[in-house]
């Protein structure tokens, strides 16, 4: 038999189908890395989901301004809020996954996945991450004239007097709300809760002595605390930070109690690997940058990159973290 006769028919028709998809495959790997080489070729955009001037709001767009120099393109930030921060986010989810939108993830998100009947979005499913960015305390304070000096006075008088003390909170699912419900778990407290309609109200109360105790934010509370109308007693992170002084970590009372808000970025699940890689190292490096670490700290806050399957982590175990708080506080979804 002559070795040409093996390569006829079926045999020769299966040599070219093996060799033209050889040759697709290579043409389509060779597309992606022509793509990835080729981002950014435009304009980006990061969408904000919540109000202008809030703290993601600041902190997305120096970090935006870090990234454009970086990726060589401009990158717009447009604010899309409303539903607790999901309508932008899913917005953001089902746009062309092609890396030229991302969006900001926070613990607001993560809260709201178990506290919406309703959830527009299943970030884990339609997300992936780029990069966390950065993590916040919040400051247990009282109003000035309290008789409470210290974490271990406020705890002890709540153990021994059940149901009598009242908190604050900025409102219902609110990062305050969910921070002292996860104390009170820990701890075994009876508090009355009193939700105010926004962070406002909530200091007014406070400072006047309406209401016993509550979470201030560092963005609002250090100055009331100067100014002697409120008195810090602990934080909420583990490490204390220039804006809270000496302040001490609530866990040194409460081992194990540690509560961040934190903030990242994520674009749509199907974005291709090489793209997500660009846009996480221009963002790292942007965030290595002494003055954008610089303004973001005096907002205080702590510089937290990480890589992309860091995060994607990090989210998950935060949804699952809240989802138990949320159960054990009896909070129904709304």
């Amino acid at each position: 038999m002559q070795l040409d006769n093996l390569w006829t028919g079926p045999r020769r028709a299966l040599l070219r189908y093996l060799v033209s998809g050889a040759i697709a495959l290579g043409g389509g790997l060779a597309s992606q890395d022509a793509r990835a080489t080729a981002f950014p070729s435009h304009e980006l955009t990061i969408i904000v989901p919540f109000e202008p001037g809030a703290n993601g709001d600041i902190i997305i767009r120096l970090l935006a301004e870090g990234m454009s120099k970086r990726l060589g393109q401009s990158i717009v930030v447009e604010n899309k809020s409303g539903g607790g921060g999901m309508i932008g986010t899913a917005s953001a989810a089902r746009s062309k996954p092609d890396g030229y939108t991302m969006v900001l993830v926070a613990n607001v998100q993560a809260v709201n996945s178990s506290l919406m009947k309703t959830v527009p979005i299943n970030i884990e499913a339609e997300l992936r991450g780029v990069t966390l960015i950065t993590k916040g305390t919040s400051i247990l304070v009282v109003p000035a004239k309290s008789t409470f000096q210290t974490v271990g006075d406020f705890l002890r008088y709540a153990k021994e007097h059940p149901g009598v003390l009242s908190y604050a909170s900025s409102g219902v699912g609110s990062t305050g709300q969910l921070t002292m419900e996860y104390l009170k778990f820990m701890v075994g407290l009876d508090l009355k809760h009193i939700p105010y309609k926004g962070g406002t109200q909530m200091y007014t109360d406070l400072v006047a002595g309406r209401v016993d105790i509550g979470f201030g934010s560092t963005s609002g509370a250090p100055e009331l605390i100067e100014a002697g109308k409120l008195r810090g007693l602990g934080i909420t992170s583990l490490q204390k930070m220039e804006v809270t002084g000496d302040l001490p970590p609530i866990a040194t009372d409460v081992p194990g109690f540690e509560v961040e808000h934190w903030q990242g970025i994520m674009v749509p699940a199907a974005t291709p690997e090489e793209i997500v890689s660009k846009l996480h190292q221009a963002a790292s490096n942007a965030l290595s940058d002494p003055e954008i670490r610089g303004k973001l700290e005096r907002l205080g806050l702590k510089v937290m990159a990480s890589s992309p399957a860091e995060f994607d982590s990090f989210v998950h175990a935060e949804i699952i973290r809240w989802a138990d708080v949320i159960q054990k506080a009896g909070i129904r979804p709304q």
